[in-house]
C-alpha cells in the first residue's frame, strides 16, 4: 500500500505524488534497480497447514490438512481421541480480525473437527455432527473431562469462552 510504503521510506511520497503514478510502478521503478539488485529475496513454496505424522525412527510424513480447515487462519489445535478409537484426532480453532480494513478478515473457521481415519490421514466432521460453530478468534482450547466425557473449552480472543459438551451416548449416565 502506498501509505505504508511512505511511512517507512518517505522520499517515495516526493516521487509518487498521485496514486495513479504509484500504480503503474514496478518494484525497481520505485526502490531503483541498484537497490533492488542488493535485496535478498525469499520465496515461499508451500503455505499449506499440515500435521506431520511420525512414522517412526525420526522419520515424519506431512499430511496436508483437509480444505476446510486451509480457508482461514489455524491458531489453535488440541490433540485428543473424539471418538474413542485409539486415534488422535484434532481439535482446531482460529481465525485473525487485526488486519487493515482494505486487506480484510480471516474469518472462516468456524472451530472444527477433525477425524483421523487410523492412517495418519483426517477429515473434517460435518457440522451437524460436531456441533461447533464459532465466529471469534479462538486461541486455545483446552480438554475437560467430566465423568468420562470429554468436553472442550474454546478460548476467544475478546469474547466468553465457550463450552461444547459431548451430547451423552444412549445408556450412559
Amino acid at each position: 500500500m502506498k501509505g505504508e510504503v511512505e511511512s517507512q521510506v518517505p522520499v517515495i511520497k516526493k516521487q509518487n505524488l498521485h496514486y495513479s503514478q504509484y500504480a503503474t510502478k514496478s518494484i525497481e521503478d520505485i526502490f531503483g534497480k541498484e537497490k533492488t539488485d542488493q535485496s535478498l529475496v525469499k520465496q515461499v513454496n508451500y503455505s499449506s497447514s499440515v500435521a506431520a505424522v511420525n512414522v517412526g525412527n525420526g522419520i515424519f510424513r506431512i499430511q496436508t490438512l483437509p480444505m476446510d480447515i486451509q480457508f482461514s487462519s489455524l491458531k489453535a489445535l488440541l490433540p485428543v481421541d473424539l471418538n474413542n478409537d485409539g486415534f488422535i484426532d484434532f481439535a482446531t480453532g482460529g481465525n485473525e480480525f487485526g488486519f487493515q480494513p482494505q486487506l480484510g478478515r480471516l474469518d472462516a473457521n468456524e472451530g472444527e473437527l477433525m477425524m483421523n481415519n487410523g492412517k495418519g490421514e483426517f477429515t473434517v466432521a460435518d457440522k451437524k455432527i460436531s456441533g461447533i460453530e464459532l465466529h471469534g478468534q479462538v486461541r486455545n482450547i483446552v480438554m475437560i473431562k467430566r465423568k468420562g466425557e470429554i468436553n472442550l473449552l474454546y478460548l476467544q480472543n475478546n469474547s466468553y469462552p465457550v463450552l461444547f459438551e459431548r451430547e451423552k451416548k444412549p445408556g450412559k449416565k
